[in-house]
């Protein structure tokens, strides 16, 4: 019986169309064949946006990522009964949000005192809103998963509490949040110019530095890292991890060994102009480059790397590969990656 339940799911499921876009009021939708609507765009730029419960006839059930992205001075978003679905990502890069608000009848999502999203039993944390004003941020012990963007950007957050009672995280004296063995690093509170990895960390979770704009090195005291001059790498330097955003300096060559640039590793570097590739590079992760707004030039030494997301370079920077020993040629990263790092093309 239990399979023919799944069985029968997983066909409704594949069953749902969705339809193309249409604008009702400040609201870009999407409607699919079980009568429910996806917001994907909204074009109300105020402090305030209230997602309607229905359109027309049909009640709202999804968000994508991309409903806000035109929002930038939203500060309170409120969200209807019947919405089952938000994108991890719908709420980056809304720098002004100070809470979000969940109608309570709705059965999927929830919100705390603080303004902070989660699902409903409050297991998952989605979003903690970037322009709360609160210094202190007490996670719930009901949670056990943290979405890799849910701290991004927190500039008031200052202080993370964990109830005594969570069997999934825990602070250090620091204030840094850690899984409950601290053998996993979460996130460092912005702000900090310069932090020591501790003993025992094996684990840096994707976002644990996001947005630190501050921090100038990061030191290790754990083996399953290597700190180079303040950068930090893997223990056996195959993978560039982090390099600081306020670390200062106009040029940086990557050291030869290193395979893979880690998501985020480069992002929001203030001094950046310059960045030279190894031969041995072979993946750039995500948004690795993001921000990095003085950055001019990338060349890349070696042979042709696996082709990257599109947030990993902004678009004004110049790309150089190396045509022969003694001269270069520059290229379209969004046209002729492939070539990008090719010697003798």
């Amino acid at each position: 019986m239990r399979r023919l339940t799944i069985i029968l799911v997983l066909s409704l499921l594949l069953s749902i169309n969705i339809f193309s876009a249409e604008t009702r009021g400040n609201f870009t939708c999407e409607f699919d064949n079980l009568n429910g609507v996806i917001i994907t765009g909204c074009s109300i730029d105020d402090i305030r946006i209230e997602i309607p419960e229905k359109i027309g006839v049909r009640y709202v059930r999804g968000i994508s990522e991309t409903a806000f992205e035109n929002c930038t001075n939203v500060q309170y978003i409120f969200i209807p009964a019947f919405v089952n679905h938000i994108d991890e990502t719908t709420f980056n890069n809304l720098h002004k949000l100070k809470a979000v608000f969940v109608e309570k009848t709705n059965k999927w999502y929830a919100n705390d005192a603080y303004g902070a999203l989660y699902n409903k039993r409050m297991t998952t944390l989605i979003q903690y809103p970037a322009a709360n004003d609160s210094k202190i941020f007490l996670l719930p012990d009901t949670v056990h998963t943290i979405l890799s963007h849910a701290l991004d950007y927190t500039p008031s957050l200052s202080v993370f509490r964990v109830a005594k009672s969570s069997k999934f995280f825990s602070v250090d004296e620091n204030n840094v949040l850690f899984n409950k063995d601290k053998t996993k690093l979460i996130r460092v509170p912005m702000g900090k110019t310069e932090y020591t990895i501790p003993s025992g960390v094996v684990e840096i979770g994707i976002s644990a530095f996001a947005n630190c704009d501050n921090l100038e090195q990061i030191k290790t005291d754990s083996d399953a890292f290597v700190s180079v001059k303040g950068v930090l790498y893997n223990a056996d330097m195959t993978t560039l991890g982090k390099y600081p955003a306020a670390m200062k300096g106009d040029t940086f060559v990557v050291p030869d060994g290193v395979i893979l640039i880690a998501e985020r590793a480069f992002e929001n570097n203030k001094y950046l102009t310059k960045v030279t590739m190894p031969e041995s590079l072979k993946t750039v992760g995500r948004y690795a480059f993001k921000n990095c707004t003085k950055l001019k030039q990338i060349a890349f030494l070696g042979e042709v790397i696996d082709q990257p997301d599109s947030s990993v370079f902004e678009s004004d920077v110049t790309f150089y590969y190396r045509k022969d020993l003694t001269s270069w040629e520059t290229a379209d990263w969004t046209k002729d990656y492939k070539f990008i790092g090719r010697k003798n093309p």
